[in-house]
């Protein structure tokens, strides 16, 4: 008898500080990523997300503080890393909490 595939998910914490306003910071999430969450640990402050390199200041989703933002049932045909990038408009120096969760089959 078979058993139906199962899959463990598999976390990794990142905290990003953003120490300047209006710069763009990144985050490399891990191969595999299936999911993930970001959390901004100062209620003050908001940041912009963004999934391209020079994007965050022009196209991106806002995140207030205190707020989460999260992704989920990523797949990637390419089993490329996905990278997110960041920034801030004030100068409160925001800690993005990052927690990215990679599946891999359990037999």
């Amino acid at each position: 008898m078979t058993r139906p595939l199962e899959f463990a998910l598999i976390p990794s914490i990142f905290n990003v500080t953003l120490t300047s306003p209006n710069t763009e910071f990144s985050q490399v999430l891990p191969i595999g990523t299936s999911r993930f969450l970001i959390h901004i640990r100062n209620a003050a402050a908001n940041i912009k997300v963004a999934y391209v390199a020079g994007e965050s200041g022009t196209n991106f989703i806002t995140v207030l503080g205190g707020e989460k933002y999260e992704e989920q049932m990523i797949f990637s045909e390419t089993n490329n890393a996905i990278t997110l990038y960041f920034q801030t408009p004030n100068a409160l120096s925001p800690i993005v909490e990052i927690v990215a969760w990679t599946t891999r089959p359990r037999f």
